[in-house]
Protein backbone atom coordinates (compact mmCIF):
# COMPACT_ATOMS: atom_id res chain seq x y z
CA UNK A 1 0.00 0.00 0.00
CA UNK A 2 1.15 3.58 -0.91
CA UNK A 3 1.52 5.47 2.04
CA UNK A 4 2.11 9.32 3.38
CA UNK A 5 1.81 11.53 6.39
CA UNK A 6 3.35 14.15 7.87
CA UNK A 7 5.84 13.88 10.43
CA UNK A 8 5.40 16.21 13.41
CA UNK A 9 8.21 17.78 14.87
CA UNK A 10 8.04 17.00 19.27
CA UNK A 11 11.43 17.61 19.85
CA UNK A 12 11.90 21.50 19.75
CA UNK A 13 10.05 22.66 22.89
CA UNK A 14 6.40 22.28 21.15
CA UNK A 15 4.87 18.76 22.01
CA UNK A 16 1.76 18.84 20.24
CA UNK A 17 -0.73 17.80 22.79
CA UNK A 18 -2.81 15.08 22.47
CA UNK A 19 -6.27 16.78 21.31
CA UNK A 20 -4.28 18.64 18.83
CA UNK A 21 -3.05 15.75 17.59
CA UNK A 22 -6.65 14.44 17.35
CA UNK A 23 -7.75 17.13 15.25
CA UNK A 24 -4.83 16.79 13.05
CA UNK A 25 -5.84 13.27 12.30
CA UNK A 26 -9.17 14.60 11.17
CA UNK A 27 -7.55 17.03 8.52
CA UNK A 28 -5.25 14.15 7.86
CA UNK A 29 -8.20 12.17 6.34
CA UNK A 30 -9.40 14.87 4.47
CA UNK A 31 -6.57 15.64 2.92
CA UNK A 32 -6.09 11.69 1.98
CA UNK A 33 -3.21 11.33 4.19
CA UNK A 34 -3.24 7.90 5.63
CA UNK A 35 0.05 8.03 8.24
CA UNK A 36 0.87 10.11 10.83
CA UNK A 37 4.68 10.32 12.13
CA UNK A 38 5.77 11.75 15.54
CA UNK A 39 9.12 12.70 15.76
CA UNK A 40 10.27 12.06 19.76
CA UNK A 41 14.25 12.37 20.76
CA UNK A 42 12.51 11.86 24.28
CA UNK A 43 9.98 13.23 24.36
CA UNK A 44 8.22 9.77 25.13
CA UNK A 45 7.97 7.52 28.44
CA UNK A 46 10.45 4.92 28.80
CA UNK A 47 9.78 2.49 31.88
CA UNK A 48 12.18 2.34 34.54
CA UNK A 49 13.63 5.57 33.11
CA UNK A 50 12.22 9.10 35.08
CA UNK A 51 15.11 10.99 33.45
CA UNK A 52 14.31 10.85 29.79
CA UNK A 53 11.89 13.10 28.53
CA UNK A 54 11.57 14.79 31.93
CA UNK A 55 10.11 18.50 32.05
CA UNK A 56 9.80 18.23 28.33
CA UNK A 57 6.25 17.36 27.73
CA UNK A 58 7.14 13.56 27.00
CA UNK A 59 4.18 11.71 26.16
CA UNK A 60 3.40 9.10 28.62
CA UNK A 61 2.44 5.54 27.43
CA UNK A 62 -1.38 6.15 27.94
CA UNK A 63 -0.96 9.19 25.88
CA UNK A 64 0.53 7.46 22.98
CA UNK A 65 -2.38 4.59 22.88
CA UNK A 66 -4.55 6.96 22.97
CA UNK A 67 -3.44 8.78 19.85
CA UNK A 68 -2.69 5.71 18.34
CA UNK A 69 -6.00 4.34 18.79
CA UNK A 70 -7.89 7.32 17.43
CA UNK A 71 -5.68 7.34 14.14
CA UNK A 72 -6.48 3.57 13.71
CA UNK A 73 -10.26 4.42 13.86
CA UNK A 74 -9.43 6.83 11.50
CA UNK A 75 -7.64 4.89 8.87
CA UNK A 76 -4.46 6.85 10.15
CA UNK A 77 -1.97 4.73 10.87
CA UNK A 78 1.05 6.60 13.64
CA UNK A 79 4.68 5.56 13.38
CA UNK A 80 7.28 6.81 16.34
CA UNK A 81 10.33 8.31 15.27
CA UNK A 82 12.81 8.36 17.25
CA UNK A 83 16.72 8.53 17.73
CA UNK A 84 19.25 5.60 18.66
CA UNK A 85 21.96 7.19 17.74
CA UNK A 86 22.90 11.23 17.35
CA UNK A 87 20.32 13.87 18.75
CA UNK A 88 20.13 13.25 21.91
CA UNK A 89 21.25 16.19 23.32
CA UNK A 90 18.24 17.06 25.63
CA UNK A 91 18.85 13.64 27.13
CA UNK A 92 22.55 14.41 27.46
CA UNK A 93 21.53 17.00 30.42
CA UNK A 94 21.04 14.33 32.94
CA UNK A 95 24.39 12.91 34.57
CA UNK A 96 22.44 9.81 34.33
CA UNK A 97 23.06 9.80 30.54
CA UNK A 98 26.63 10.84 30.46
CA UNK A 99 28.32 7.36 30.73
CA UNK A 100 26.84 6.42 27.43
CA UNK A 101 27.56 9.48 25.62
CA UNK A 102 30.38 9.47 22.98
CA UNK A 103 30.57 12.93 21.91
CA UNK A 104 28.74 16.12 21.66
CA UNK A 105 24.71 14.53 20.98
CA UNK A 106 25.86 11.18 20.03
CA UNK A 107 25.44 7.89 21.74
CA UNK A 108 28.42 5.16 22.95
CA UNK A 109 28.42 2.42 20.73
CA UNK A 110 29.51 -0.80 21.60
CA UNK A 111 29.18 -0.29 25.00
CA UNK A 112 26.05 -2.68 26.84
CA UNK A 113 24.69 0.12 28.87
CA UNK A 114 23.36 1.97 25.31
CA UNK A 115 21.81 -1.47 23.76
CA UNK A 116 20.04 -1.31 27.02
CA UNK A 117 18.48 1.69 26.66
CA UNK A 118 17.70 1.41 23.31
CA UNK A 119 16.04 -1.86 24.55
CA UNK A 120 13.69 -0.41 26.68
CA UNK A 121 12.81 2.39 23.88
CA UNK A 122 11.35 -0.21 21.93
CA UNK A 123 9.60 -2.46 25.01
CA UNK A 124 8.42 1.04 26.18
CA UNK A 125 6.59 2.22 22.34
CA UNK A 126 6.49 -1.04 21.32
CA UNK A 127 3.08 -1.26 23.59
CA UNK A 128 1.92 1.72 22.37
CA UNK A 129 2.46 1.81 18.62
CA UNK A 130 0.98 -1.06 16.59
CA UNK A 131 3.15 -0.55 13.18
CA UNK A 132 5.35 -3.12 11.79
CA UNK A 133 8.18 -0.48 11.02
CA UNK A 134 9.62 2.12 13.85
CA UNK A 135 11.94 4.98 12.20
CA UNK A 136 14.73 4.84 14.81
CA UNK A 137 16.81 8.04 13.44
CA UNK A 138 20.67 7.20 13.14
CA UNK A 139 21.17 10.40 10.59
CA UNK A 140 23.83 13.21 11.44
CA UNK A 141 26.45 11.64 13.50
CA UNK A 142 28.96 13.64 12.43
CA UNK A 143 31.60 13.09 15.43
CA UNK A 144 30.56 9.49 15.61
CA UNK A 145 33.41 7.51 17.13
CA UNK A 146 35.85 10.40 17.91
CA UNK A 147 34.66 11.08 21.86
CA UNK A 148 34.66 8.85 24.55
CA UNK A 149 34.77 5.76 21.87
CA UNK A 150 37.96 6.87 20.71
CA UNK A 151 39.27 6.81 24.42
CA UNK A 152 38.20 3.37 24.22
CA UNK A 153 38.62 1.52 21.22
CA UNK A 154 41.37 4.18 19.15
CA UNK A 155 40.90 5.46 15.73
CA UNK A 156 38.07 3.03 14.42
CA UNK A 157 36.50 3.25 10.84
CA UNK A 158 33.16 5.67 11.16
CA UNK A 159 31.19 3.16 8.68
CA UNK A 160 32.62 0.24 10.84
CA UNK A 161 31.03 1.53 13.71
CA UNK A 162 27.77 2.44 12.39
CA UNK A 163 27.56 -0.71 10.95
CA UNK A 164 27.88 -2.66 14.06
CA UNK A 165 25.59 -0.40 15.77
CA UNK A 166 23.05 -0.55 13.03
CA UNK A 167 23.09 -4.33 13.23
CA UNK A 168 22.86 -4.73 16.97
CA UNK A 169 19.67 -1.78 17.20
CA UNK A 170 18.16 -4.46 14.34
CA UNK A 171 18.56 -7.32 16.08
CA UNK A 172 16.79 -5.67 19.15
CA UNK A 173 13.89 -4.48 16.91
CA UNK A 174 13.16 -8.04 15.71
CA UNK A 175 12.85 -9.13 19.30
CA UNK A 176 10.06 -6.96 19.19
CA UNK A 177 8.78 -8.12 15.95
CA UNK A 178 9.94 -4.90 14.27
CA UNK A 179 11.57 -3.76 11.35
CA UNK A 180 13.27 -0.21 11.36
CA UNK A 181 13.63 2.86 9.03
CA UNK A 182 16.64 5.12 9.29
CA UNK A 183 17.31 8.36 7.20
CA UNK A 184 19.89 7.59 5.08
CA UNK A 185 22.94 10.70 4.57
CA UNK A 186 25.26 8.46 7.02
CA UNK A 187 25.09 5.54 4.86
CA UNK A 188 25.40 7.65 1.72
CA UNK A 189 28.10 9.85 2.92
CA UNK A 190 30.17 6.71 4.23
CA UNK A 191 29.43 5.11 0.47
CA UNK A 192 31.26 8.27 -0.94
CA UNK A 193 33.70 8.60 1.95
CA UNK A 194 32.41 12.20 2.20
CA UNK A 195 30.67 14.60 4.12
CA UNK A 196 28.41 15.52 0.99
CA UNK A 197 24.80 14.31 1.15
CA UNK A 198 23.55 15.71 -2.02
CA UNK A 199 26.44 13.85 -4.89
CA UNK A 200 24.63 12.68 -7.57
CA UNK A 201 27.69 10.98 -9.07
CA UNK A 202 27.70 8.22 -6.16
CA UNK A 203 29.00 4.28 -7.30
CA UNK A 204 27.95 2.03 -4.80
CA UNK A 205 30.27 -0.64 -4.09
CA UNK A 206 28.71 -4.33 -3.69
CA UNK A 207 30.57 -5.28 -0.79
CA UNK A 208 29.16 -2.02 1.17
CA UNK A 209 25.79 -2.35 0.22
CA UNK A 210 25.95 -5.97 0.98
CA UNK A 211 26.68 -5.06 5.09
CA UNK A 212 23.61 -3.54 4.91
CA UNK A 213 20.71 -5.70 6.46
CA UNK A 214 17.75 -5.62 3.52
CA UNK A 215 14.83 -5.41 5.63
CA UNK A 216 15.93 -1.97 6.64
CA UNK A 217 13.88 0.94 4.86
CA UNK A 218 16.43 4.04 3.71
CA UNK A 219 15.47 7.40 3.99
CA UNK A 220 16.37 9.48 1.40
CA UNK A 221 15.63 12.90 2.99
CA UNK A 222 15.63 16.31 0.72
CA UNK A 223 14.40 19.37 1.66
CA UNK A 224 16.24 21.67 -0.11
CA UNK A 225 16.65 21.03 -4.45
CA UNK A 226 14.46 22.55 -6.56
CA UNK A 227 14.84 21.06 -9.62
CA UNK A 228 14.11 17.46 -11.05
CA UNK A 229 17.38 16.14 -11.77
CA UNK A 230 18.53 16.25 -8.44
CA UNK A 231 15.80 14.62 -7.05
CA UNK A 232 15.90 11.74 -9.88
CA UNK A 233 19.71 10.85 -9.54
CA UNK A 234 19.71 10.14 -5.78
CA UNK A 235 16.67 8.14 -5.87
CA UNK A 236 17.85 5.68 -8.27
CA UNK A 237 21.24 6.11 -6.25
CA UNK A 238 19.52 4.68 -3.06
CA UNK A 239 17.65 2.31 -5.12
CA UNK A 240 20.83 0.63 -6.51
CA UNK A 241 21.92 -0.42 -3.00
CA UNK A 242 19.10 -2.96 -2.81
CA UNK A 243 17.17 -1.89 0.16
CA UNK A 244 13.14 -0.73 0.12
CA UNK A 245 13.67 3.35 -0.55
CA UNK A 246 11.12 6.02 1.29
CA UNK A 247 11.34 9.39 0.38
CA UNK A 248 10.73 12.72 2.95
CA UNK A 249 10.57 15.65 1.93
CA UNK A 250 10.10 19.24 3.60
CA UNK A 251 7.56 21.88 3.57
CA UNK A 252 9.76 24.88 5.57
CA UNK A 253 8.63 24.91 8.73
CA UNK A 254 11.71 25.80 10.93
CA UNK A 255 12.91 28.90 10.29
CA UNK A 256 10.86 31.00 12.93
CA UNK A 257 6.93 31.96 13.56
CA UNK A 258 5.91 32.36 10.00
CA UNK A 259 5.46 29.23 7.41
CA UNK A 260 7.47 29.31 4.52
CA UNK A 261 4.38 27.49 2.02
CA UNK A 262 5.54 29.30 -0.89
CA UNK A 263 9.09 27.92 -0.99
CA UNK A 264 8.02 24.60 0.53
CA UNK A 265 5.47 24.00 -2.22
CA UNK A 266 8.80 24.56 -4.61
CA UNK A 267 10.90 22.09 -3.00
CA UNK A 268 8.19 19.56 -2.72
CA UNK A 269 6.95 19.29 -6.23
CA UNK A 270 10.22 17.78 -8.07
CA UNK A 271 10.62 15.69 -5.07
CA UNK A 272 7.19 14.08 -5.34
CA UNK A 273 7.89 13.85 -9.02
CA UNK A 274 11.00 12.02 -8.48
CA UNK A 275 9.25 9.50 -5.78
CA UNK A 276 6.40 8.66 -8.36
CA UNK A 277 8.28 7.90 -11.28
CA UNK A 278 10.75 6.06 -9.68
CA UNK A 279 7.82 3.73 -7.84
CA UNK A 280 8.70 5.03 -4.19
CA UNK A 281 5.62 3.70 -1.98
CA UNK A 282 6.23 5.84 0.92
CA UNK A 283 6.69 9.85 1.60
CA UNK A 284 6.99 11.66 4.90
CA UNK A 285 6.31 15.35 4.59
CA UNK A 286 8.64 16.70 7.82
CA UNK A 287 7.57 19.84 9.38
CA UNK A 288 11.05 20.31 11.45
CA UNK A 289 10.69 23.01 14.55
CA UNK A 290 14.44 24.37 14.59
CA UNK A 291 15.35 26.48 17.53
CA UNK A 292 12.03 27.06 19.42
CA UNK A 293 9.60 24.98 17.23
CA UNK A 294 7.84 28.36 16.79
CA UNK A 295 6.01 27.59 13.41
CA UNK A 296 2.29 27.07 14.17
CA UNK A 297 1.04 23.38 12.90
CA UNK A 298 -2.10 24.67 11.30
CA UNK A 299 -0.41 27.63 9.33
CA UNK A 300 1.43 24.67 7.14
CA UNK A 301 -2.20 23.04 5.86
CA UNK A 302 -1.83 24.53 1.99
CA UNK A 303 1.65 23.35 1.44
CA UNK A 304 0.84 20.26 3.27
CA UNK A 305 -2.58 19.66 0.98
CA UNK A 306 -0.28 21.29 -1.93
CA UNK A 307 1.95 17.56 -1.54
CA UNK A 308 -1.11 15.10 -0.84
CA UNK A 309 -2.34 16.15 -4.55
CA UNK A 310 0.58 15.66 -6.38
CA UNK A 311 1.43 12.45 -4.70
CA UNK A 312 -2.59 11.54 -5.73
CA UNK A 313 -1.74 12.79 -9.07
CA UNK A 314 -3.15 16.28 -9.49
CA UNK A 315 -0.69 18.61 -10.51
CA UNK A 316 -3.12 21.33 -11.86
CA UNK A 317 -2.35 24.48 -8.78
CA UNK A 318 -6.30 25.68 -9.81
CA UNK A 319 -7.77 22.03 -9.32
CA UNK A 320 -5.59 22.06 -6.28
CA UNK A 321 -6.95 25.68 -4.75
CA UNK A 322 -10.25 24.45 -5.58
CA UNK A 323 -10.10 20.93 -3.81
CA UNK A 324 -8.50 22.77 -0.85
CA UNK A 325 -11.22 25.35 -0.47
CA UNK A 326 -14.01 22.30 -1.23
CA UNK A 327 -12.53 20.56 2.26
CA UNK A 328 -11.91 23.51 4.26
CA UNK A 329 -14.36 26.22 3.14
CA UNK A 330 -11.31 28.87 3.01
CA UNK A 331 -9.76 29.80 0.00
CA UNK A 332 -6.10 28.50 -0.80
CA UNK A 333 -4.64 32.32 -1.19
CA UNK A 334 -6.25 33.53 2.24
CA UNK A 335 -4.49 30.63 3.78
CA UNK A 336 -1.26 31.67 2.23
CA UNK A 337 -1.22 34.84 3.48
CA UNK A 338 0.12 33.31 6.71
CA UNK A 339 3.38 33.85 4.94
CA UNK A 340 3.39 37.64 4.46
CA UNK A 341 5.41 38.25 7.17
CA UNK A 342 8.60 37.10 5.79
CA UNK A 343 7.87 37.87 2.24
CA UNK A 344 8.20 41.65 2.38
CA UNK A 345 10.91 41.99 0.13
CA UNK A 346 10.42 39.15 -2.84
CA UNK A 347 8.42 36.06 -3.56
CA UNK A 348 9.43 32.25 -3.74
CA UNK A 349 12.25 32.84 -1.31
CA UNK A 350 13.28 30.79 2.23
CA UNK A 351 13.71 33.88 4.46
CA UNK A 352 13.01 34.32 7.60
CA UNK A 353 13.26 38.54 8.65
CA UNK A 354 9.98 38.22 10.96
CA UNK A 355 12.31 36.27 13.33
CA UNK A 356 15.95 37.64 13.24
CA UNK A 357 14.42 41.20 13.29
CA UNK A 358 12.12 40.23 16.16
CA UNK A 359 15.23 39.59 17.80
CA UNK A 360 17.72 42.30 16.50
CA UNK A 361 18.95 44.01 19.67
CA UNK A 362 18.61 47.95 18.47
CA UNK A 363 21.57 48.76 19.94
CA UNK A 364 23.82 45.83 18.91
CA UNK A 365 22.37 45.46 15.42
CA UNK A 366 23.58 42.14 14.34
CA UNK A 367 21.42 41.78 11.70
CA UNK A 368 20.83 46.25 10.59
CA UNK A 369 22.94 44.99 7.92
CA UNK A 370 19.73 43.42 6.14
CA UNK A 371 17.75 46.51 6.60
CA UNK A 372 16.70 49.34 3.94
CA UNK A 373 15.29 51.51 6.14
CA UNK A 374 11.72 50.81 4.94
CA UNK A 375 10.45 47.81 6.94
CA UNK A 376 8.46 49.52 9.10
CA UNK A 377 6.52 50.03 6.19
CA UNK A 378 6.53 47.12 5.00
CA UNK A 379 5.04 45.58 7.67
CA UNK A 380 2.42 47.87 8.29
CA UNK A 381 1.28 46.46 5.03
CA UNK A 382 2.12 42.86 5.51
CA UNK A 383 -0.06 43.48 8.91
CA UNK A 384 -3.25 45.16 7.29
CA UNK A 385 -3.14 42.10 4.38
CA UNK A 386 -2.80 38.87 7.16
CA UNK A 387 -5.24 40.46 9.55
CA UNK A 388 -8.02 41.00 6.72
CA UNK A 389 -6.63 37.15 5.74
CA UNK A 390 -7.92 36.33 9.46
CA UNK A 391 -11.45 37.26 9.21
CA UNK A 392 -11.90 34.76 6.70
CA UNK A 393 -10.18 31.34 8.44
CA UNK A 394 -12.75 30.45 10.15
CA UNK A 395 -11.32 28.02 13.44
CA UNK A 396 -7.57 28.40 12.19
CA UNK A 397 -7.83 32.32 12.55
CA UNK A 398 -5.85 31.53 15.46
CA UNK A 399 -2.35 31.13 13.29
CA UNK A 400 -3.08 34.36 11.34
CA UNK A 401 -4.11 36.54 14.47
CA UNK A 402 -0.60 35.64 16.28
CA UNK A 403 0.84 36.84 12.51
CA UNK A 404 -0.78 39.94 11.91
CA UNK A 405 0.49 40.90 15.65
CA UNK A 406 4.21 39.66 14.81
CA UNK A 407 4.17 42.18 11.63
CA UNK A 408 2.34 44.87 13.34
CA UNK A 409 5.16 44.53 16.33
CA UNK A 410 7.87 44.81 13.57
CA UNK A 411 5.89 47.93 11.71
CA UNK A 412 7.48 49.91 14.58
CA UNK A 413 10.21 47.76 16.16
CA UNK A 414 12.12 46.63 12.59
CA UNK A 415 14.11 49.44 12.33
CA UNK A 416 14.29 51.16 15.54
CA UNK A 417 17.58 50.00 15.70
CA UNK A 418 18.87 51.90 12.56
CA UNK A 419 16.91 55.66 13.87
CA UNK A 420 18.90 54.99 17.06
CA UNK A 421 22.14 54.03 16.08
CA UNK A 422 21.46 57.05 13.34
CA UNK A 423 21.01 60.13 15.68
CA UNK A 424 23.83 58.70 17.77
CA UNK A 425 26.18 58.94 15.81
CA UNK A 426 24.95 62.55 14.45
CA UNK A 427 24.52 63.66 18.43
CA UNK A 428 21.11 64.18 18.15
CA UNK A 429 20.34 63.89 21.50
CA UNK A 430 16.74 65.41 21.27
CA UNK A 431 16.14 62.89 18.35
CA UNK A 432 17.04 60.19 20.44
CA UNK A 433 14.38 61.65 23.02
CA UNK A 434 11.75 61.69 20.36
CA UNK A 435 12.52 57.60 20.01
CA UNK A 436 11.38 56.87 23.12
CA UNK A 437 7.78 56.94 22.19
CA UNK A 438 8.61 53.82 19.29
CA UNK A 439 10.68 51.87 22.13
CA UNK A 440 7.33 52.29 24.24
CA UNK A 441 5.09 51.33 21.27
CA UNK A 442 6.83 48.36 20.09
CA UNK A 443 7.04 47.05 23.86
CA UNK A 444 3.12 47.32 23.66
CA UNK A 445 3.15 45.52 20.38
CA UNK A 446 5.01 43.00 20.90
CA UNK A 447 3.28 41.89 24.21
CA UNK A 448 0.33 42.06 22.35
CA UNK A 449 2.04 39.02 19.65
CA UNK A 450 3.24 37.46 23.17
CA UNK A 451 -0.37 37.09 24.00
CA UNK A 452 -1.67 35.88 21.08
CA UNK A 453 0.94 33.59 20.29
CA UNK A 454 0.72 32.06 23.49
CA UNK A 455 -3.01 31.50 23.12
CA UNK A 456 -2.04 29.71 19.49
CA UNK A 457 0.50 28.08 21.15
CA UNK A 458 -1.66 26.40 23.87
CA UNK A 459 -4.90 25.49 21.00
CA UNK A 460 -1.45 22.83 19.29
CA UNK A 461 1.30 22.13 22.18
CA UNK A 462 1.33 21.09 25.71
CA UNK A 463 2.61 24.12 27.90
CA UNK A 464 5.64 22.74 28.45
CA UNK A 465 8.32 24.33 26.23
CA UNK A 466 6.72 27.89 26.16
CA UNK A 467 8.81 28.75 29.03
CA UNK A 468 11.41 29.44 25.91
CA UNK A 469 9.05 32.10 24.61
CA UNK A 470 8.86 33.54 27.61
CA UNK A 471 12.40 33.78 28.34
CA UNK A 472 13.15 35.12 24.92
CA UNK A 473 10.30 37.33 24.06
CA UNK A 474 10.35 38.48 28.00
CA UNK A 475 14.70 39.31 27.49
CA UNK A 476 13.64 41.17 24.70
CA UNK A 477 10.89 43.71 26.46
CA UNK A 478 13.20 44.13 29.47
CA UNK A 479 16.21 44.53 27.05
CA UNK A 480 14.56 47.34 25.42
CA UNK A 481 13.29 49.18 28.90
CA UNK A 482 16.99 48.94 29.62
CA UNK A 483 17.59 50.65 25.90
CA UNK A 484 15.27 53.38 27.11
CA UNK A 485 16.68 53.82 29.94
CA UNK A 486 20.37 54.33 28.81
CA UNK A 487 19.19 56.64 25.83
CA UNK A 488 17.86 58.75 29.20
CA UNK A 489 20.58 58.57 30.72
CA UNK A 490 23.03 59.29 27.73
CA UNK A 491 20.61 62.38 27.24
CA UNK A 492 20.54 63.87 30.49
CA UNK A 493 24.14 63.96 30.35
CA UNK A 494 24.31 61.28 33.61
CA UNK A 495 26.53 59.27 30.84
CA UNK A 496 28.75 60.74 28.38
CA UNK A 497 28.47 57.61 25.44
CA UNK A 498 26.57 54.36 24.37
CA UNK A 499 29.23 51.66 23.91
CA UNK A 500 27.19 49.45 21.71
CA UNK A 501 26.26 52.54 19.30
CA UNK A 502 30.20 53.17 19.39
CA UNK A 503 30.70 50.11 17.16
CA UNK A 504 30.12 50.22 13.60
CA UNK A 505 27.86 47.41 11.90
CA UNK A 506 28.77 44.53 10.46
CA UNK A 507 27.71 41.83 7.93
CA UNK A 508 26.79 39.21 9.92
CA UNK A 509 27.20 36.70 6.89
CA UNK A 510 30.94 37.25 5.82
CA UNK A 511 31.54 33.42 5.25
CA UNK A 512 31.04 33.70 1.50
CA UNK A 513 33.03 35.66 -0.69
CA UNK A 514 30.10 36.85 -3.24
CA UNK A 515 27.81 39.60 -0.97
CA UNK A 516 24.55 37.84 0.00
CA UNK A 517 21.59 39.71 -0.93
CA UNK A 518 20.55 41.30 2.53
CA UNK A 519 17.05 40.29 0.78
CA UNK A 520 17.40 36.58 0.72
CA UNK A 521 18.87 36.33 4.05
CA UNK A 522 17.71 33.73 6.17
CA UNK A 523 18.75 33.44 9.78
CA UNK A 524 17.31 30.92 12.29
CA UNK A 525 19.20 31.73 15.50
CA UNK A 526 17.44 33.59 18.63
CA UNK A 527 20.81 33.79 20.53
CA UNK A 528 23.16 34.88 17.38
CA UNK A 529 20.26 37.69 16.60
CA UNK A 530 19.84 39.05 19.90
CA UNK A 531 23.95 39.42 21.36
CA UNK A 532 26.99 39.14 20.06
CA UNK A 533 27.60 37.57 23.55
CA UNK A 534 27.24 33.73 24.03
CA UNK A 535 28.18 32.18 26.79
Amino acid sequence: MKTIGVMLDCSRNAVKSVSAVKRFIDDSVKMNLNRLYLYMEDTYEIEGEPYFGHMRGRYSQDELTEMVNYGESKGVELVPCIQTLAHLNQAFRWGKYNEIRDIEDILLVDDERTYELIDKMFASLSKSFKCDNFNVGMDEAYFLGRGEYFKKHGCVSKIDIFMKHLNRVNEIAHKYGKTISIWSDMLYKASLNSNVYYDTNVKFDEEFANRIPKDITLIYWDYYHTDFDTYNKMTKNHKMIGNKVSFATGIWSWTGFAPSNTYGMKIVKPGIKSALVNDIDDVIITAWGDNGGECLLNSLLPSIFYTSELWRGETKLSAIKEHFFNIFGIKFDEFMKADSVNLINKENVHINPSKYLLFNDPFIGAMDYTLDGEENEKYLRMYRIVKNASKKMKEYSYVTDSLADLAKSLSVKACLGLKTRDRYLKKDKEGLMNLIPEYKKSIKLIKQFYSSYRKAWIIENKSLGFEIQDYRIGGLILRLENCIDTIKQYCSGEIDKIDELEQSVLDFDCSKKDAVSKEDTCFNSYLLSSSMNIF
